[in-house]
């Protein structure tokens, strides 16, 4: 019972370290790097996905949506995830499949963006100004 409550205190004290980034850098209006983005000019699957984030915590769904759609989801799996971990305790391919499906999930959102069909959601470009092209294609 007791690691139970310690993996319910740590997962907590973990959410509770991400929120307190996703509000100080939303105060403080920190940027963030991306090292595919700004290093490599592509967008990655989580791209937009932090901002998406922010516009939750303010409640803007639309704003949420239209930085990343599977910001809607992530909430459900993390509930799920924290639930079948401590409390439930179910074996690890449930687990496994939780993580996996979720990653499948963001991969076929990031197909959807990148080719800008999700309506209201915005289009994945790639970055003209990346580290990679500035290094090779002056």
């Amino acid at each position: 019972m007791d690691d139970i409550k310690i993996k319910i205190r740590t997962d907590l004290i973990l959410i509770g370290l991400v929120l307190s980034f996703l509000i100080i850098s939303e105060y403080f209006k920190i940027g963030w790097f991306c090292p595919f983005f700004d290093g490599l000019g592509i967008p990655c699957p989580g791209c937009g996905f932090l901002s998406a984030c922010k516009a939750l915590l303010r409640l803007d769904f639309s704003k949420a949506y239209y930085h990343h759609p599977a910001v809607f989801i992530f909430p459900i799996y993390l509930i799920i995830y924290i639930y079948h971990t401590t409390i439930n305790k179910l074996n690890k391919k449930f687990i496994n499949l939780l993580i996996y499906s979720f990653i499948v999930i963001m991969l076929v959102i990031y197909l959807l963006r990148i080719n800008g069909w999700i309506p209201g959601s915005a289009k994945l470009i790639l970055n003209e100004d990346s580290i990679i092209k500035r290094i090779f294609f002056k």
